[in-house]
């Protein structure tokens, strides 16, 4: 199962923190640090000035916990987090995956009924029963064992294919580069096969608010057992804050985001080697102010200069289609608002695995199987919904959050699909006439010095200055 612990705490016990606060608010001078405790609960717990709770923050190691968990959970609505994921290419799943450890995952939390606590293996077969026939959790089993079955045939021959990618596209690419980066991107492109309930590990700091927030509406059993766990060592390191949890509003709710089972997305899925973005509407006028720190400065400064606050009044509204896997990297980019997901019937093929003979057969199977599940079981599907599922949500950026996103996604150090995703808002701003937001999006390369040191790319950086591609400039679809 899940684990929470929590690694690091705010100095000041959370109780006299945000006493102090509320009396800030309320007195004259400032407390104390040790000054006299008002009353918590009454004066700011239940009047709603929660602002004094915010000052406290807890840092977790979460450990084992799923990845679908995460992307479709923590991550998925509110940006009042701060989080470091592991990264994929060093999970133990894709070096040794345990299809019998999976299954059991599933079972455990799906077992779960009237918020009972988790059950042995055994007693799990028998609840499982009750909520998923026999078929359902037989088609579960048949897609992991299948994910991964191709993941470690292909591994081998699609390094090999990914070397000599990196060779034909990369000018500059040195040998030290594709031997420490081959690997690392097939990996990133065969995951596409890999179920979601994956495991992974991640530091993820909140605050007190926040948790108690996310322990109301946690809609998935993993996630109230991720976020109950957070909420037990909490209070077992400061019991004064039991009165953030009234059991009377833990959650109860289960939601998933699977496809309607009579949507046309979903009946007419296919396998696909491109993301889809639509711009729906631009509001950014011709003339706008941009103050921001050298390319060579990896700072963002874009938020915190004055001079761009109206940037904040203009933005793009998009609609975008990528797998789930791009979607949780393109939430990384907690400035920008999205609406709520939906997964289709569509199954992202990167280019990389086009290449490999009969992936593409593998790839329709493997979707048919999920649209199989997600037609019979979609709480369950959308537990264990493969990296490679697509999804589809709204997008709305304003100015500021845009050339961040793009500065960082327009790098070829960015994965594959969620920079050709965001170069079709490029081209789509170029037919619109937007060439001053064409320029403004490109990368640091682009505008004076490559930030990414001994991980630079070998992206040849003089095609900004001709003609190769046009008035695009270096803005062409990636193979990796």
């Amino acid at each position: 199962m899940a684990i929470a612990n929590i690694v690091s705490v705010s100095s000041m016990e959370p109780e006299q923190l945000a006493s102090n606060a509320g009396k800030e608010c309320y007195e004259s001078e400032s407390p104390a640090i040790d000054a006299e405790k008002i009353d918590v609960k009454k004066r700011l717990v239940d009047t709603g000035h929660h602002t004094t709770l915010e000052h406290f923050s807890m840092t977790y190691a979460l450990e084992d916990i799923s990845v679908s968990t995460i992307t479709y959970g923590l991550h998925l609505n509110h940006p009042f987090y701060n989080s470091d994921q592991r990264s994929g290419r060093f999970s133990k799943m894709y070096e040794n995956p345990n299809v019998v450890e999976i299954t059991q995952r599933m079972q455990r939390y799906y077992a779960e009924k009237n918020s009972e606590p988790t059950l042995d293996l055994e007693d799990s077969l028998q609840k499982i029963n009750q909520y998923y026939p026999n078929e359902d959790i037989d088609k579960a089993k048949e897609l992991i064992e299948f994910g991964i079955d191709v993941f470690q045939g292909e591994k081998e021959s699609l390094m090999d294919i990914a070397a000599d990618t990196l060779k034909k596209e990369r000018k500059y690419v040195t040998d030290e580069y594709i031997e420490r980066n081959a690997n690392k991107m097939a990996q990133e492109q065969l995951r596409v096969f890999i179920p979601m309930v994956a495991t992974t590990g991640m530091y993820h700091t909140i605050d007190s608010v926040t948790l108690a927030s996310l322990w109301r509406v946690a809609w998935t059993p993993e996630m109230r057992d991720v976020v109950g766990q957070m909420k037990d060592a909490f209070v077992k390191l400061y019991p004064s804050q039991e009165c953030l949890f009234d059991p009377r509003f833990a959650s109860k709710s289960d939601l998933h985001f699977c496809a309607d089972t009579k949507s046309v997305q979903l009946l007419d899925g296919e396998v696909t080697f491109d993301p889809e973005l639509e711009i729906l509407s631009i509001d950014i006028p011709q003339e706008y102010s941009i103050r921001t720190a050298k390319p060579k400065d990896s700072f963002d400064l874009l938020p915190f200069h004055p001079l761009n606050m109206n940037n904040r009044m203009y933005n793009i509204r998009t609609r975008v289609q990528c797998s789930s896997m791009t979607m949780g990297q393109d939430q990384r980019h907690r400035t920008i608002d999205r609406g709520t997901p939906t997964i289709t019937g569509d199954f992202y093929l990167p280019p990389l695995l086009d290449k490999v003979e009969l992936m593409k057969k593998y790839a329709e199977e493997f979707r048919q199987m999920f649209v199989d599940l997600m037609r019979t079981n979609p709480k369950l599907a959308n537990f264990i919904v493969p990296y490679g599922m697509m999804a589809q949500y709204e997008k709305r950026a304003n100015l500021n959050a845009l050339i961040h996103e793009q500065e960082k996604r327009q790098c070829w150090c960015a994965q594959e699909e969620i920079y050709n995703m965001n170069r079709q808002m490029i081209e789509q701003l170029y037919n619109l006439g937007r060439q001053d937001l064409v320029d403004l999006f490109r990368p640091h390369c682009a505008k004076g010095g490559c930030l990414e040191g001994p991980r630079y790319c070998g992206r040849d950086i003089n095609v900004w200055n001709k003609d190769t591609y046009g008035v695009l400039g270096g803005f062409k679809q990636r193979q990796i």
